[in-house]
């Protein structure tokens, strides 16, 4: 090594200096390619000066002036004694970076001082005279707590005690300093308390360890299940070029079919819950580093027991599975909404516990029932699989999204209060009118966009008669009016055929929403005006944005002129039979 030829200096701030005159040049028998390597690792750890805590790369621990002590090794890299003295005893000599070999012994290589940062290379008297709380000297005694004290301390920890100058405190060391055997029975019992919070530690990387095995075990099941969607999505976009019999393709397409309809299986719920808890307990240790243990006070409610659970977004749905796993917690009733700006990732699993703790359960599954057209599209039916089955008979009470008409028809053998179907095409007519031989009191339909006046077939008079009907209209803008205005024509009975159908009512529908709409006040007003005059309905729910208090109090003010009640935060209604 280079530092038996007397070069390369071991005293404290001649490592650098040696290093560069290494690169100048001043060792002209040295091999080029080694004196390169010095010189850019001698640069490299002059930048590394500049923080406060270098570290080994091997056991990511900060370099001191003892038992992780920098050693540089002939290629240049630097790691502390306690990684190289175990490689060496394993019978390793090759640097862990580059794998060069090296023969010298560890405790022969030279200590590379500039990576000891300075508080950690001063002296023990120098380190025990300062306070490792605020870095300043400790210039007191204070007789009430028996301590030592900085000038901060002094004024926080300290304030009022009885303080006296170091200076005095060491000439009455007597009075001060307590019996050897007190001092004696107090650090044993203190060793006790660090050896055990220590064997803790040790449990807690094994778990930590244990953690990540599970993680990684998670992940390879998911990573499989993703491979097969993959596999199928691939044969059924034709992208097999495998030649197969006619045999062979029907049964891979009844299997595909069966792995797209099969429900998710135990192991992909205790994936989300495992998940769930490995988060709040991280956010929980993260919470007691930042405020103390006070943070547990609130990280640790659960829902209540025999109240309602209104469940509307991720970390509310987090806290409904955790209290169905880890308590006897059971809701007397459940909202759960899934909109589309907090939509609720595991909503699925979610319905699959509390189907079984839960007996009334509002479903809104606003993301897919409002959905523009511009939006993915989504399809609700695995979500009410619970629901459907016979032990969950009558446990929904209200639905609004968007199922298929196969759903529908199981649904309507169910007792729904509210129902929301979703009337993407004219076709889908038919499922809204399958509707007319359930018991359901209130039937909501939203009207996509993209229905157009083609084929469209009124609804049924039956359903009419029956049902309080509720029309749902999403980002209506003013040149859409004409077309809502056409779509509710040919969707419903005039105002005369309406009387013959039911004679209780004046009105064609219970009521109007106008969901995210961007009309102007000049063509609300004339919404309005139309509602009245058509004998639509007497209430009209209005959701928007795009109107100030001057222009809502004018529609309010029109509203009320022709008896029509204007509310401007579209409520779906629940579990109650609304009156036309």
């Amino acid at each position: 090594m280079f530092a038996a030829s007397g070069t390369v200096a071991k005293r404290p701030g001649q490592v650098w200096t040696s290093l560069w005159s290494l690169g100048q040049g001043e060792l002209q028998s040295c091999d080029s390619r080694r004196v390169v390597s010095w010189v850019l690792k001698a640069k490299l750890l002059h930048g590394t000066m500049a923080n406060n805590f270098p570290q080994c790369e091997v056991c990511i621990s900060a370099f001191d002036s003892e038992k992780h002590r920098p050693l540089m090794l002939p290629c240049g890299h630097a790691f502390c004694h306690s990684c190289l003295d175990t490689l060496q005893d394993n019978g390793t000599d090759s640097c862990p970076s580059c794998r060069a070999v090296f023969e010298d012994d560890v405790d022969d290589l030279t200590v590379c001082y500039t990576l000891i940062p300075k508080d950690t290379s001063l002296s023990t008297n120098d380190k025990e005279d300062i306070c490792p709380h605020h870095k300043f000297p400790f210039l007191y005694w204070c007789k009430k707590c028996k301590r030592v004290s900085c000038k901060q301390c002094a004024l926080e920890t300290h304030n009022g005690h009885e303080l006296l100058l170091k200076e005095e405190a060491v000439k009455e060391e007597a009075e001060c300093v307590e019996p050897r055997e007190i001092l004696i029975s107090k650090l044993t019992t203190k060793r006790t308390l660090v050896t055990s919070l220590m064997t803790a530690c040790d449990g807690h990387l094994e778990d930590q360890a244990e953690m990540i095995a599970r993680i990684e075990t998670q992940k390879d099941y998911l990573s499989k299940k993703r491979h097969q969607i993959e596999k199928d999505l691939d044969i059924l976009e034709r992208k097999g070029r495998r030649s197969r019999s006619t045999e062979e393709k029907n049964w891979s397409q009844l299997m595909i079919t069966s792995r797209a309809n099969e429900p998710p299986d135990l192991l992909d719920h205790l994936v989300v819950i495992k998940n769930i808890v490995q988060k709040k307990v991280l956010k929980m240790m993260q919470d007691i580093d930042k405020s103390g243990l006070k943070c547990l006070s609130s990280d640790l409610n659960y829902m209540k027991n025999n109240e309602e659970w209104v469940i509307n977004n991720e970390d509310t749905a987090q806290s409904a599975l955790l209290t169905i796993y880890m308590t006897d917690n059971k809701p007397s009733s459940a909202l759960v909404r899934n909109a589309p700006h907090e939509a609720i990732p595991f909503l699925d699993i979610l319905l699959h516990y509390l189907v079984q703790v839960c007996d009334r359960i509002d479903l809104q599954l606003l993301s897919s029932f409002w959905q523009t057209y511009y939006g993915q599209v989504h399809i609700d039916d695995n979500l009410l699989t619970p629901f459907l089955e016979n032990t969950s008979r009558n446990k929904l009470r209200t639905f609004y999204g968007r199922i298929s008409k196969e759903v529908v028809i199981r649904l309507c053998c169910r007792k729904l209060f509210c129902l929301g179907l979703r009337l993407d095409h004219a076709s889908d007519i038919a499922a809204v009118n399958a509707v007319a031989d359930a018991p359901c009191y209130s039937l909501h339909i939203a009207v996509s966009e993209q229905v157009c006046l083609t084929g469209l077939k009124p609804i049924a008079s039956k359903l009419i008669s029956k049902c309080c009907i509720f029309l749902h209209f999403v980002e209506l803008n003013d040149g859409d009016l004409l077309w809502m205005m056409q779509i509710i024509d040919a969707l419903l009975p005039t105002q005369a055929e309406a009387q013959e159908t039911q004679h209780n009512s004046t009105n064609r529908i219970a009521g109007l929403y106008l969901v995210n709409c961007n009309l102007t006040t000049m063509e609300a007003v004339k919404l309005l005006t139309w509602v009245h005059d058509t004998h639509l309905t007497d209430c009209v729910w209005y959701q928007t944005s795009s109107h100030d208090d001057f222009s809502k109090k004018l529609l309010e003010e029109r509203a009320a002129a022709v008896k029509l009640q204007l509310l401007w935060d579209a409520v779906l209604p629940r579990a109650r039979r609304m009156s036309r």
